[in-house]
């Protein structure tokens, strides 16, 4: 008989001293790949569809869980995106080769660095660059357990992993 397995990233953020290095909070969490996400991986894998070649990472602030049926149409809104970190555009994410059935970034984390005290309550992956942006695809969301609430002196480290493995 077949598992269902669930598809999706699972993200470590960690806050990080900017002065001193030090992590002073880390939190995993696992994400909800949307049907916009799981249908984008299906058609690139098996029917021939174009490869997005860059990701995004999107923070956001508002009260809000992420559903199945968000899209980059809709949530950018319906999260409330965060815009007020350094950069002109979203920051994006590097991943290494996959080996293993992983991908991550884990050589070259994201690191978000806010302009003033903000509170960061989830984080999503979107192919749109611009801070802002409602095209693309939106291919994870993750609703934080606890909010982050960054400011000037420290920095949001994300790790982000993709792991599929055989059942």
């Amino acid at each position: 008989m077949n598992e269902l397995q669930k598809a999706g990233f699972s993200y470590t953020i960690e806050t990080v001293n900017r002065r001193t290095g030090e992590v002073v909070e880390r939190e995993t969490a696992h994400n909800l790949m949307p049907v916009q996400g799981r249908n984008y991986a299906l058609d690139v894998l098996l029917n021939g569809a174009t490869q997005v070649s860059s990701w995004y990472l999107l923070p956001y602030g508002a009260d809000y869980h992420p559903q199945d049926n968000d899209t980059a149409a809709t949530f950018p809104g319906l999260a409330g995106e965060l815009t007020n970190y350094a950069g002109s555009t979203r920051v994006a994410i590097n991943p290494s080769p996959a080996s293993g059935g992983v991908v991550s970034n884990e050589s070259n984390r994201a690191e978000l660095e806010f302009n003033a005290e903000t509170t960061v309550r989830g984080l999503a992956l979107v192919s749109g660059l611009n801070k802002g942006s409602t095209s693309g695809v939106l291919l994870s969301a993750v609703r934080l357990a606890s909010p982050k609430t960054p400011d000037p002196e420290f920095v949001l480290r994300v790790l982000a992993i993709i792991d599929l493995q055989s059942a």
